[in-house]
């Protein structure tokens, strides 16, 4: 019986794994299909340049907030809750989270909004004027899309902690498809009537983008209940061991990702097109990652 019920839960971990690895790398070739568009539109100049770094400080924020580091550490504690059959210390535990990411995301893109020209300065000091003032624009417009990354983040945690896969992956996929779709039907209208600007109907995809596949999963959610709390318990030991798991995880990739600044600093310094030619070179690097390990994890 208990090799039964290993092989049962073996099976189903391979199939999860499968959808989820079916969606990355239908969200994959859709990113690179937006890529296509972009560069055959717009070229491999300081224009794409722009849009590229642009994604640095939403990114961060998003990384700092939800990113790989609480997705790590709330999952297990979330689902060790599930498994206790103590859903409400569960959903205290969700809620606080919840609310403590929304009250950072006030303050970290309200503080990014402001001072983004300074922040965008440091990130690729190499830029004219006139790509800077671009990458800022570009930026003050993506940021939106982290709110709805973020609480998209969250919901996918407890998804995933009741063992519903589909709706995160797909909402992958969907987010590039928004991305693409916007960005070829509105980039020429929009650099008709203000030239040097097209490019900005990409960035503004991946904020519908964004909210689609957050609609996605939070419409998923209404199957396991919504059991929201308004609370800032930060005392409640659910929280407190999601923060002590998460700490590890988030030194980790904030070395990734100051790697990444570093690089691009450097590179803005270079050639047009440079920044450009990094990230999509990043993305073809972390292929295997995505398409095997985050799906398995």
């Amino acid at each position: 019986m208990g090799v039964q019920c290993m092989t049962e839960h073996g099976n189903k971990v391979a199939r999860a794994a499968g959808v989820v690895a079916a969606a990355m790398i239908a969200s994959r070739i859709l990113g690179y299909l937006r890529d296509v568009f972009i560069y055959a539109q717009f070229g491999q100049n300081r224009i794409t340049d722009a849009y590229q770094a642009a994604f640095s400080i939403p990114d961060f924020i998003y990384m700092v907030l939800v990113g790989g580091a609480l997705s790590a550490s709330f999952i297990p504690i979330f689902s060790s809750y599930i498994a206790k059959e103590q859903e409400e210390e569960a959903w205290e535990t969700a809620s606080i989270v919840l609310n403590v990411v929304c009250a950072g995301m006030l303050i970290l893109l309200s503080g990014a909004f402001v001072f983004a020209p300074q922040i965008i300065r440091l990130l690729v000091p190499g830029f004219d004027a006139q790509a800077m003032a671009l990458t800022v624009q570009l930026t003050r417009i993506m940021l939106l899309q982290v709110v709805f990354l973020g609480l998209a983040g969250i919901i996918a945690g407890i998804l995933q902690s009741y063992k519903i896969f589909g709706p995160t992956a797909y909402g992958s996929v969907i987010y590039n498809l928004g991305i693409i779709l916007v960005g070829v039907a509105f980039s020429r209208y929009i650099e008709s009537i203000k030239p040097g600007f097209g490019i900005a109907a990409f960035s503004i995809g991946v904020v519908v983008g964004a909210f689609c596949s957050f609609l996605v999963q939070a419409f998923a959610l209404r199957k396991v209940g919504i059991r929201y709390h308004f609370s800032f318990n930060l005392r409640h030991p659910g929280f407190q061991k999601v923060i002590m798991l998460m700490i590890p995880v988030f030194i980790g990739l904030s070395v990734s990702q100051f790697n990444l600044f570093v690089n691009q600093n450097l590179a803005s310094n270079l050639d047009a097109g440079l920044v450009a030619a990094l990230r999509t070179a990043q993305r073809f690097m972390q292929l295997p990652v995505a398409i095997f390990a985050i799906s398995i994890a």
